[in-house]
């Protein structure tokens, strides 16, 4: 069973897929973004990030902005740095799995619980 992203204060809400996906492929890089986003070519993020270009699948779209939301909850809370590194890094709180593998897999409820703690 899979739960719907939360939105914030900051939500992804009011800017658009493009934007969303910009910053995401600057943040984690665009393979980072395709595999969370369970896209089979690590170019598509650039494509989404393109204004007027494709936009993508629903179930894609939940996990690039739960996605989103999580980068910047963390950012403002630990760093860029560290946050990227908590995207790609096993996480204990995830059964060892990487976040992006959780997002990949729309485990949003426990993947944020996991944001959260570490946010504080």
């Amino acid at each position: 069973m899979t739960s719907n992203p939360p939105h914030t204060k900051t939500s992804s809400l009011h800017l658009g897929m493009s934007a969303v996906v910009g910053s995401l492929n600057d943040a984690l890089g665009a393979s980072t973004v395709a595999d969370l986003a369970g896209a089979k070519d690590s170019k598509t993020p650039f494509r989404w990030a393109q204004t007027g270009g494709p936009t993508p699948r629903d179930t894609s779209a939940r996990r690039l902005l739960f996605a989103y939301e999580q980068w910047t909850l963390l950012r403002t809370a630990i760093g860029a740095e560290a946050a990227r590194l908590w995207f790609i890094a096993a996480n204990p709180a995830l059964s060892y799995e990487t976040p992006v593998e959780a997002i990949r897999g729309d485990r949003f409820k426990e993947t944020a619980k996991a944001a959260a703690s570490l946010a504080g």
